[in-house]
């Protein structure tokens, strides 16, 4: 997660920016999802999409990783899961807004947040990923670019009321004072099919 923000930040792709969200509001919360809720036996320290079985492998091949690196537990291998598990949330929370070199202002994934930039405020009021829609307001000492990520999955988003192509960086004005952006995603019910169905 932390790398895909990473690589979001470096390179504008939207794309990364959708996968650091898929894996923040899905992968991560599934791995706390045990029976008994929040105490993360659901854990795997390698996990395979669709695995038929997490069971003592040997042999196994995993290079440098212990025999019960697929079975589930609070540290099935290494320890380090357990102890860095605290990490996604924060450091996922401190890359939704980001300040462009060049007077711009950047909104790259959604959740409720608050951010005070050098010569701007930027607050999301929004209930994403459990709500549809999210209200940006920017309070700036000057007009500056503001770029909305629209998730790939959006594809009729509308930022202002007006169409919002998905999956790219919708690119807008905050005008000195306060401009206020409202984005609706409008999602549809999709059917997502990996590697070949």
């Amino acid at each position: 997660m932390f790398s895909y923000n990473t690589m979001f930040s470096i390179h504008g792709e939207p794309a990364f920016a959708d996968r650091a969200e898929q894996i923040a509001y899905n992968a991560l919360p599934a791995t706390w999802a045990s029976p008994r809720g929040g105490d993360m036996w659901a854990h795997q320290y390698l996990e395979a999409i669709n695995e038929i079985n997490a069971i003592k492998a040997s042999p196994h091949v995993w290079t440098h990783d212990g025999d019960l690196a697929e079975t589930y537990g609070l540290e099935p291998n290494f320890g380090c899961c357990t102890a860095n598990f605290n990490q996604g949330w924060p450091k996922y929370a401190s890359m939704i807004v980001y300040k462009l070199p060049a007077d711009g202002i950047v909104v790259g994934l959604w959740a409720p947040a608050s951010a005070q930039l050098p010569d701007a405020t930027v607050d999301i009021q929004t209930d994403y990923p459990f709500g549809d829609s999210a209200l940006v307001t920017v309070h700036s000492e000057r007009d500056a670019s503001l770029y909305l990520r629209i998730p790939s999955w959006a594809n009729r988003a509308t930022v202002n009321g007006a169409i919002a192509r998905n999956g790219t960086m919708w690119k807008g004005m905050a005008k000195k004072g306060t401009s206020t952006f409202s984005v609706e995603f409008n999602p549809e019910i999709r059917l997502q099919e990996w590697d070949g169905g």
